[in-house]
């Protein structure tokens, strides 16, 4: 940790020294901007792991890697799918793999550490929200494979539209994935704030925003106002 610290206090004492370079290249303003921010999120959110990928005579992909620590290695790669089962992880890298559309010239070691990275910015915290995070990533590359369908140089007007009216759907579903991964974040809690009350002669009034939660039990967190005749300003 105090290495960690020092680290932080070396680079924020570098940046203050001007004028900064990046070997013989000496950067503007808005680059050194650039470049501290690429720090800080390196530092707030570390790299994914890599991974390489050895197709076998038989035609079965294995997942290696160039790790100094085997065990090291496996903690984060499961960690990416939120899981401590190598056996998850593993299915869910095959599944988002055959969900990827390879281009001209790219390798299947970029197509994987691509879809790991992109499960890594998810971050999942259990197999639940990796199977939601996967559906994510498989949806986003079914989407931009049918938008790059629709702008194809010959393709005709009715291509066009059915690869765009897929994409749309598409897109459609990765937001409602996205949807019901933050509802699952939230465990279904609800919040409902109430601006404007009305108080009728008789009635008590509740001041204060009212939180909703399973089970239909409501909790305020400020005292009651026993008004009577007169509106709650």
């Amino acid at each position: 940790m105090r290495k960690g610290k020092q680290a932080v206090t070396a680079h924020l004492e570098a940046a203050a020294k001007k004028p900064r370079k990046l070997g013989d290249y000496e950067m503007s303003p808005a680059e050194e901007k650039a470049a501290d921010q690429w720090v800080k999120r390196g530092l707030q959110h570390p790299p994914a792991p890599k991974v390489r990928i050895v197709q076998e005579a038989n035609g079965r992909a294995e997942v290696s890697h160039d790790h100094v620590s085997q065990a090291m290695w496996y903690m984060n790669f499961q960690n990416v799918f939120g899981t401590t089962s190598g056996q998850f992880a593993d299915m869910l890298l095959g599944q988002l793999l055959n969900s990827v559309r390879l281009s001209d010239g790219e390798s299947l070691d970029g197509a994987a550490n691509g879809v790991i990275a992109a499960m890594h910015g998810i971050a999942p915290r259990d197999e639940t929200e990796a199977m939601l995070a996967a559906q994510m990533v498989a949806s986003h590359q079914a989407a931009m494979e049918c938008y790059r369908r629709a702008m194809l140089k010959d393709q005709t007007f009715e291509g066009r539209q059915a690869s765009l009216n897929h994409a749309g759907k598409l897109s459609r579903t990765h937001a409602q994935l996205l949807e019901a991964l933050n509802r699952y974040r939230g465990k279904g809690q609800q919040k409902v704030t109430v601006e404007h009350v009305h108080v009728h002669q008789g009635g008590q009034a509740i001041v204060g925003s009212v939180h909703h939660e399973k089970g239909g039990k409501a909790e305020n967190h400020k005292e009651q106002s026993h008004a009577t005749g007169r509106p709650i300003e």
